[in-house]
């Protein structure tokens, strides 16, 4: 089954990284998709970069940036450009990174075996600390960006354990409907889930709860989870990140209550308003 990647970012920063080891991956990746919540130059400059590198093309989908994150937003704007392009089929299976999260050597693979034809494959990522830098080479190498410690390892494998057991626990209805829970961070689903559910809903802006709706309306559309974290690894490089705050103060935590139904009413169709999303195709010079 072809697979594709959406990256997604509102800054250049720890992006280059991301995109050397999204196109040199251990299997064949077609096309890797870039969005941007904004159009500054900074962006194009690293992905001209990361081609030059790699020797491969990569679309930027851009936007002026609308004062406000909107980060479903710019992950439809991704998939529209992956829904008009010749080389994509709706079968095909796509995975969605964050701009700061780079994915292992075999990464994508592993969401293709156990994704299949349906599921939607959840995955995450060691969190580095401040003292781990980021060695370039060797992810063009196909090998760890840094060493992690076996405290981060031991976490990942909590996790894991935590989010497999709601996976099991889907069939009896005795948790919520977004369990176990999508991270939008690293996930992956075929292209005809996110057709199905209309995407992301762009009537989430601000921080929280795109990605729990999303998720709860991909497996109420027939499109369950299978848990992955210890086999589609990544590393989340470190940066500065808003203070934690309680659930309820969320920005869309009221939204996230109201109804809802598997395919939501402004998403890929009849999006909220923005101004008419660029694609560039970047290529080696």
């Amino acid at each position: 089954m072809p697979l594709h990647a959406i990256i997604i970012t509102h800054t250049d920063r720890l992006l280059e990284p991301v995109l050397l080891s999204a196109a040199t991956q251990s299997i064949d990746v077609g096309e890797i998709v870039i969005g941007v919540d904004g159009d500054g130059p900074a962006v194009a400059a690293v992905v001209q970069r990361a081609s030059d590198q790699t020797g491969r093309d990569f679309q930027l989908v851009t936007r002026p940036h609308q004062g406000e994150a909107r980060a479903g937003q710019t992950r439809n704007n991704a998939a529209r450009a992956l829904l008009q392009s010749n080389r994509v089929s709706k079968a095909d299976r796509v995975v969605v990174l964050d701009g700061d999260t780079i994915p292992a050597h075999n990464c994508f693979a592993a969401h293709a075996r156990i994704g299949g034809r349906r599921h939607t494959v959840l995955a995450l990522r060691y969190m580095l600390d401040e003292s781990q830098g980021v060695d370039q080479q060797a992810v063009l190498a196909g090998q760890p960006p840094c060493h992690v410690s076996n405290e981060q390892q031991r976490t990942l494998r909590r996790l894991s354990r935590r989010w497999r057991k709601n996976q099991w626990l889907r069939p009896t209805r005795l948790i919520k409907g977004h369990k176990p829970q999508l991270i939008s961070c690293h996930f992956s689903c075929v292209l005809q889930a996110w057709v199905d559910v209309n995407g992301f809903d762009e009537t989430y802006s601000g921080y929280g709860f795109e990605d729990d709706d999303f998720g709860r309306r991909l497996y109420a559309a027939g499109y369950p989870p299978r848990v992955a974290y210890l086999d589609a690894l990544a590393w989340h490089q470190y940066h500065p990140t808003r203070a934690t705050v309680p659930v309820r103060a969320y920005t869309n935590f009221d939204r996230f209550q109201k109804p809802w139904s598997a395919q939501c009413s402004r998403g890929l169709e009849d999006g909220a308003p923005q101004p008419e999303p660029t694609v560039h195709r970047i290529t080696p010079t």
